[in-house]
């Protein structure tokens, strides 16, 4: 991800693009209150789109003195499916006790599983010792 600094009274922001769509399931924040106080977001905006000029919020949540792992799930608020996007932004809207500088830890971005409808083991039936014992992949 790409990270821009902080400016007095500006957003903190993370972008991530690829050349292809994705789909989009959830994302986790590492963050800690206790070390960090002031520069603990407090306020987020999940971004996704197909550029970054067309942006469009997926959601926007509200941190209340986190300490560790933020789980975010990104899912289509009509279908409840994963969203698929070219592009993505995690925007910092505010920080405890108004503080000017973010401080997130870590973050990562997980895709939806993939489908095993494709798969060999659905159309062909290895049953033979000498089949299985070659079936997995060290």
């Amino acid at each position: 991800m790409v990270c821009h600094k902080c400016e007095a009274g500006k957003w903190c922001r993370a972008i991530e693009r690829w050349q292809e769509r994705h789909l989009l399931a959830e994302l986790q924040i590492y963050v800690d209150y206790k070390a960090d106080e002031s520069y603990t977001p407090s306020r987020l905006a999940v971004r996704a789109g197909t550029t970054y000029h067309d942006l469009k919020d997926v959601c926007v949540v509200e941190l209340k003195e986190p300490i560790g792992w933020t789980v975010i799930p990104l899912a289509d608020q009509q279908t409840g499916k994963p969203i698929r996007a070219f592009a993505m932004q995690v925007a910092v809207l505010a920080n405890h006790q108004n503080g000017r500088d973010t401080h997130i830890r870590q973050i990562c971005l997980f895709g939806a599983a993939a489908s095993s409808n494709s798969s060999l083991s659905s159309t062909w039936q290895f049953n033979t010792v000498e089949f299985n014992c070659f079936s997995v992949i060290r």
